[in-house]
């Protein structure tokens, strides 16, 4: 954080950050009886507003909407969620997931995050026994230095990949 001295009062300066990160999904597996299988979208994962502090930190919001943060990172305001995806499948299909390496996301002012799925509610594996299931994730956003990452808005993506037999 940096602190302004504006005629003799010290002000604490926030810097404000706001996340909706776009998910694209990847289907990998068997063709099953000519039942579609497809992968909906319902909320992209947002991580609020927070301010940086020296060296940077870690945001984590979980599958359930808990929000915590290490390092340097202040956590500012009750705006941030979990993401949420719908699954529809043919039941009795056996669903797994996969998340590749850390994705980049991109500050309208410049600078650049990293985030990386982190966990789903159910989890998988996952064995369908309905026509659809709703799964919620969670994602953690490693934050760099304050300088590094100018306030704005950052963006981006993760694919995930879901195979099922």
């Amino acid at each position: 954080m940096q602190l302004h001295t504006i005629k003799g009062n010290a002000n604490l300066c926030w810097r404000k950050y706001f996340f909706l990160v776009f998910f694209s999904v990847l289907w990998a597996g068997n063709l099953q009886a000519q039942t579609p299988v497809t992968i909906t979208i319902l909320q992209d994962v947002n991580f609020g507003a927070f301010a940086v502090s020296g060296s940077g930190g870690t945001i984590t919001v979980s599958s359930e909407g808990v929000r915590s943060a290490t390092g340097g990172v202040v956590l500012l305001g009750n705006d941030y969620h979990a993401g949420l995806f719908r699954v529809e499948a043919p039941i009795g299909s056996n669903l797994n997931l996969t998340s590749g390496v850390p994705s980049t996301l991109n500050g309208s002012s410049g600078g650049q995050m990293n985030v990386e799925l982190d966990e789903t509610y159910p989890a998988f594996p996952f064995n369908t026994t309905t026509p659809f299931h709703d799964f919620q994730f969670g994602a953690a956003l490693t934050v760099g230095l304050a300088g590094d990452t100018p306030p704005g808005a950052y963006s981006g993506s993760i694919d995930i990949i879901i195979s099922y037999d």
